[in-house]
Formats: structure tokens, sequence, C-alpha cells
């Protein structure tokens, strides 16, 4: 069974399958004008494109149209599809999804860093926890999460912060 992604107006991916993505075109929230994709897909289209819109306005449940089998390259539902090309890599042209939020612990790991290298190394502690605990997250959340790079600099920081101040300690039990 295929996942879709649709685009609305509060959040850019929901992730849902055919049959849902159908109840909710008819119960009006899914437009034919709002984006969908799904894996293989080249690029984002709209409701209308990808399934097709009857001349009553109804949706077509059969699924898609003949003119919609570009869209599906391979898909073995789709008796109109071209044989599968290479699938595209995560965040790799226009097939990525349009907008991935950072996970909130890859920012906290980051500021908690950054306030605990001037100010107390248990928070440095928390945000060198933070980062590994939301880099675990992302890596579990199959491409739908970003903040890659903010939980690797708040663990970067963190971990200088730590260093640093284990230094100040020892320099402090030699000297005195």
């Amino acid at each position: 069974m295929a996942i879709w992604f649709y685009a609305d107006d509060s959040r850019q991916q929901l992730e849902v399958t055919a049959e849902k993505l159908h109840d909710l075109a008819e119960a009006g929230i899914v437009r034919a004008d709002t984006l969908v994709w799904r894996e293989g897909m080249p690029e984002w289209v709209t409701y209308a494109s990808a399934f097709g819109v009857g001349s009553a306005g109804s949706i077509d449940l059969a699924g898609p149209s003949p003119a919609a089998a570009s869209l599906y390259p391979g898909d073995p539902e789709n008796p109109y599809a071209p044989p599968a090309a290479a699938p595209l890599g995560k965040g790799s042209g226009s097939g990525a999804l349009p907008y991935r939020p950072a996970d909130g612990g890859a920012i906290a790991s980051l500021v908690c860093s950054i306030v605990g290298l001037f100010f107390c190394l248990l928070v440095s502690i928390a945000g060198i926890v933070l980062g590994h605990t939301s880099l675990a997250r992302i890596q579990a959340s199959d491409g739908r999460l970003g903040g890659e790079k903010l939980a690797i600099a708040g663990l970067i920081v963190g971990y200088l912060a730590l260093a640093i101040a284990l230094v100040g300690i020892i320099i402090v039990i030699v000297l005195d």
C-alpha cells in the first residue's frame, strides 16, 4: 500500500494512505489544488492531476487516470505506468519533501551547549544528551525531520565546553 504525502496550509507534510487521501478530498479537506506526492514520483503535483477530477467535480476513486501515468513510474497498481526509474534519494531533486521541520531537541542541544560554554557545566552536559537523542530521533524519522547539523553543532559545542571545564578544573587542582 502506497503512502502519500499532502501539503496543507498549516503543516507541509502529512502522511496518509491513498484511501484516506480520497476520504479527505470527499470531506473537502484536500482540494483539487492541494499538492500531493509519494515515493517514486518525480515531483509534487496537484491532487486533481494525480487522481483526476470528474466533469461533475467528483473524485475518481478508481485511481489515477491514464494521463497521470507518467507520475507513477513502476506502480504495480497502475496498468498505465511505465517502468520504474531509479529511486530518488532523501533530499535530492524535486521529489524531496518540501519542508522538513528541525527536531526541537537539536535546537535545544545547541542552545544548552552555548549557554553551558559560558555559564554552567551541567547545562553543557544537558546539551550533549539532547544532541545525541535528537540525532537518534532524526535518523529514525526516515527523512521527515531535519536539524542534523544543529544537533551536531550542539554536540561539538557541548563537548568543547566539557573539555574546557575539565581543563579548568585540572588547572585549579594542580595550582592549589
